[in-house]
């Protein structure tokens, strides 16, 4: 009894800083109380207040009144999850949760937070970062999933799960306008085919938006939004013991993305002003110079085959997926309006298939499942050329080494192409069970055996005869040798790993669970698939050990709190959480090449507090705060340090990139009844997000930091009791506060540093409509 006390005190303490996705139930006369939630966290439908596992559950319309339009914003009700966009939105995202991400654009790494949709794991966390329309619940998983959801979940998984077809007809249609020329329509229509057994659904969306750059020579608007995207499905139930549904979707985006500032001009830069450059620096970074706008082409599609057999106690589930998408993307390298580069024409295209099956059943105590995986994957990247010697590139070279000769060394217009494959198969088996000892004390156990292999290489051509080099001169006297052509390398490797989880349960209560246990994972290794990523000997040889790193692990233990209170109008989940990783893979930009490298130990520790909590009828509150200390913690040292590091440094102790030690997410819902006006309901939501500061930067440069700062969002608008008419008033980002997503090294400018930067205030109008 005194447990339970001490308990609710703890509650108590902590619900001002509350975040779950829990639905409210309210009738007539009645006290207001939260509606149980269902996850398949584990697999199957639970709770998620029974789920040994931290993880937090939002539903679409939870995400649409918060003002959550694609997967960046879900970071804002999260305060585990941070996502950052660098020079590509087709893949230059990354992930993180608990401090740990993947970082960099290079289609070689694969992220240490899984993305899936509808069942479909995406292999790049640059392909996941795209609208949110026609979602039934996003379901975001901290730390290590590899039992369950497999490699590359070695800091978490994210879930999103769109809405099914239904047997009645219905549907819904919304239209936005706001600042910035933004205009985005939604809609859906679903109903039934074949009486009720069969059912379909069609749902798109689509979004134009003026970018939030300006380019300073010709005004020209960057970071804009042109993107579409469409999902069809079917849900075929012939009987009780067998459904079977179809996913279809497809996506294209065709947008000026992107675009770097600078943020500190270097010794550089009288060098670029002399040549008739700009170095301007504003207060928002928000002015780019460049000869050449940026652009990001992207088509994404797939599908999923879903189905399910009840098998007497037991079910069997098959899931196929197949996905294809290509992307075509160009920006100016060097960032600035002086002809120096140009990263002229990236093309990359990935394929992959996958086959799942799950048994699961119950047997006396026993909760149990067994499944096998199989997939494979291809990938393939084309620069033509990737990168061309601008007009103003010698005389460049030739001021900044003091030496009128050097320009003779190099000839404009000529350039290197650069090709990648690799191809990718892999399979696995696995178990998860739960053994329930007694009514109160539950044991959840899983193992997963996985093999992959992997084979790639790359070819670096000349555009010219000798590359960037002029023909008559040999190209060990360029000072970036990587820039010479002919070279190219063939590789193969395989991972296995073991993996597994085991957790101890304790039911004090039928409404407070404890847990605590421990789970691995891993992240396998691979090959540094970036056109910068080593040297090239004059005779034409790949030089260096960078083309090839390591497997990545994990060892996590964690103990936590799942709980509701005072007649079910509380919840309240803790979590403390203690992960250790190996061979941590860290992807740097030095100013000239990008090198992957294994760092030897890295820690992410710390404690999480969410809960939605229901204040009075129509009164809701969500938020909360998670305290993370993800540290390097053996003898450290990044061996391809930045130019402006002055070379090798060592980051032990030190916080990883994009890591703050505090994030806070605080919200308020309120939906209360007009007394003038019958049928009608007036509604205001707002949600406040805080991170402490934090480096932008692979090798923690100091100049790469990032202040502490806040975002708030505001929304509030009047809604019809049959939701015939809802119409809504938003403003994101209130105070238009300005923060930098990325800070790396400006290409061949020493001392100098560009960045990418969020985007300003926004608001605008939403009306929706149901039928």
């Amino acid at each position: 009894m005194k447990c339970r006390h001490g308990l609710a005190a703890i509650t108590i303490a902590g619900s001002l800083f509350s975040t779950s996705a829990f639905a409210q139930s309210q009738g007539a006369g009645e006290p207001p109380e939260l509606e149980t939630v269902i996850v398949t966290a584990t697999k199957r439908e639970q709770s998620v207040q029974n789920v040994p596992i931290a993880v937090s559950a939002f539903s679409g319309e939870s995400l649409a009144d918060r003002g959550v339009a694609d997967i960046n914003n879900l970071q804002e009700v999260s305060p585990s999850l941070m996502i950052n966009t660098a020079n590509s939105t087709s893949n230059g995202g990354t992930i993180r949760i608990r401090g740990i991400g993947t970082i960099g654009n290079n289609i070689g790494l694969e992220s240490a937070v899984g993305f899936f949709q509808d069942g479909a794991y995406r292999s790049r966390s640059g392909h996941a970062l795209n609208e949110l329309f026609d979602i039934q619940r996003v379901e975001v998983l901290r730390g290590p999933q590899g039992t369950l959801f497999g490699k590359n979940t070695s800091a978490g998984a994210i879930s999103v799960y769109s809405k099914a077809p239904e047997f009645e007809f219905g549907g819904n249609l919304s239209a936005s306008l706001g600042n910035l020329d933004y205009r985005r329509i939604e809609g859906v229509l679903t109903g039934p085919i074949a009486g009720d057994e069969l059912a379909f659904r069609l749902s798109g969306a689509v979004t134009r938006r003026d970018g939030y750059m300006t380019e300073l020579r010709t005004g020209q608007d960057i970071n804009n939004k042109d993107r579409w995207a469409l999902r069809g499905q079917l849900l075929w139930e012939p009987g009780d013991d067998f459904r079977a549904r179809l996913i279809v979707d497809y996506l294209e985006k065709d947008e000026r993305c992107c675009a770097a500032s600078f943020a500190i001009v270097g010794p550089t830069g009288p060098v670029l002003r002399a040549l008739g450059g700009t170095t301007t620096i504003t207060d928002n970074g928000r002015t780019v110079g460049a000869n050449r706008a940026p652009f990001d082409q992207v088509e994404d599609g797939g599908a999923v085959l879903d189905l399910e057999w009840r098998l007497g106690d037991a079910t069997l589930t098959s899931i196929s997926t197949y996905r294809h998408l290509d992307a075509h993307r160009g920006q100016d390298v060097d960032f600035t309006d002086v002809d120096l580069f140009q990263f002229s024409d990236t093309q990359e295209s990935f394929e992959s298939r996958s086959q799942e099956l799950r048994l699961a059943g119950t047997r006396g105590s026993l909760d149990w499942l067994v499944g096998a995986y199989a997939s494979s994957e291809s990938i393939a990247s084309r620069g033509r050329p990737l990168v061309t010697l601008g007009a103003t590139g010698p005389s460049y070279f030739a001021i900044l080494f003091g030496n009128p000769a050097v320009a003779g060394l190099l000839q404009p217009g000529n350039g290197v192409s650069a090709s990648f494959n690799q191809k990718s198969t892999g399979w696995a088996v696995f178990t998860n069970n739960t053994w329930n000892i007694s009514d109160a004390w539950y044991l959840n156990f899983g193992l997963r055996y996985t093999e992959e292999s992997k084979k790639g290489g790359s070819v670096v051509n000349e555009t010219g005869t000798a590359g960037i080099v002029d023909n008559n001169w040999p190209c060990a006297l360029l000072p970036v040798p990587t820039f010479c052509g002919n070279a190219g390398y063939s590789l193969k490797r395989s991972d296995n790993n073991l993996t597994g989880t085991v957790k101890i349960g304790y039911k004090l209560s039928d409404d407070v669970n404890l847990y605590a246990g421990w789970s691995n994972g891993f992240k396998s290794g691979g090959f540094n698939l970036d056109p910068l990523a080593y040297k090239v000997s004059p005779t034409g040889n790949v030089i260096g050990d960078g083309r090839e790193f390591g497997d990545e692990t994990v060892d996590s233990f964690e103990a936590g709190l799942k709980s509701k209170w005072f007649d079910n109008r509380l919840a309240l989940n803790i979590a403390v959480f203690h992960s250790t990783f190996k061979g941590f893979q860290v992807n740097n930009f030095t100013g000239t090449v990008f090198a992957v490298e294994n760092m030897p130990e890295v820690v992410s520790r710390g404690v999480e507090l969410e809960s939605f909590l229901a204040v009075a009828d129509g009164v809701f509150l969500n938020g909360g705060v998670t305290h993370t200390d993800a540290t390097f913690t053996a003898n450290t040292p990044i061996t391809n340090a930045t130019a402006n590091l002055g070379g090798p440094t060592n980051l032990e102790g030190r916080q990883l990139t994009n890591a703050p030690r505090w994030q806070l997410s605080i919200g308020a819902n309120i939906e209360k009844d007009l007394p003038f006006l019958d049928g009608w309901s007036y509604i205001a939501n707002g949600n406040w997000m805080y991170r402490s500061d934090y480096n932008t930067g692979a090798d923690l440069d100091p100049q790469k930091e990032q202040d502490a700062f806040s975002l708030l969002n505001l929304q509030v608008g009047l809604r019809s009791h049959d939701r015939r008419v809802d119409a809504r008033l938003w403003i994101n980002n209130v105070f238009d506060t300005d923060y930098k997503q990325f800070v790396l090294d400006s290409v061949l400018q020493t001392g100098s540093w560009h960045q990418t930067v969020s985007e300003p205030r926004t608001w605008g109008v939403t009306l929706r409509t149901e039928f």
